[in-house]
């Protein structure tokens, strides 16, 4: 569930903020063309607008999924885990705002967002483990922004769990494996 949650949330973040993006992409050459503002401090403008939603956002998931699945009732750990959750969050915000500005057209950039995505999520270290993938592809896992972020929200629930786990197959593991 916590890999779940935040592959939805990553998506709907960065596919609901391209087509923002690509409507004012016309307002900013405008405003370029015409020297009324510096590029860095439109591309600051804009992330300083997202982050209440941001802030917003994630608070609302955070805590409704996080009560409802029953997580650790501790307040550090709750705390750590709607960080984890926003930066990621803000992180694929970011990103969607800035496909649709490099990209010339907004399906383009949808498209590309999605290639990104599912790029992410493959190998983020979910679906597939870090030692499962070849060699020569090893490198999108400490690129894949998704690999951080899960590492994140799981320290923040298993943290010192010493349980013993049995799985589908009836195999016991324990934390050292």
């Amino acid at each position: 569930m916590l890999y779940l949650s935040m592959l939805f949330m990553g998506i709907i973040s960065m596919m609901t903020v391209m087509p923002v993006m690509a409507q004012e992409r016309a307002a900013f050459y405008r405003e370029q063309a015409s020297n009324m503002y510096e590029v860095g401090m439109y591309s600051a403008a804009y992330g300083i607008v997202e982050l209440p939603y941001i802030i917003f956002t994630s608070a609302v998931w955070t805590n409704v999924f996080y009560w409802l699945l029953g997580f650790s009732d501790d307040a550090g750990t709750y705390f750590f885990y709607w960080v984890y959750f926003g930066l990621f969050v803000g992180m694929m915000t970011f990103v969607g705002q800035f496909v649709a500005c490099v990209t010339p057209s907004l399906q383009t950039g949808q498209l590309i967002g999605s290639v990104l995505n599912s790029l992410f999520n493959l190998f983020c270290g979910f679906m597939i483990t870090p030692g499962s993938i070849p060699d020569y592809w090893r490198f999108l896992y400490w690129l894949a922004p998704p690999h951080y972020a899960y590492e994140g929200l799981v320290v923040t629930q298993f943290h010192g769990d010493d349980s013993e786990i049995t799985t589908a197959y009836g195999t016991k593991v324990t934390a050292e494996e």
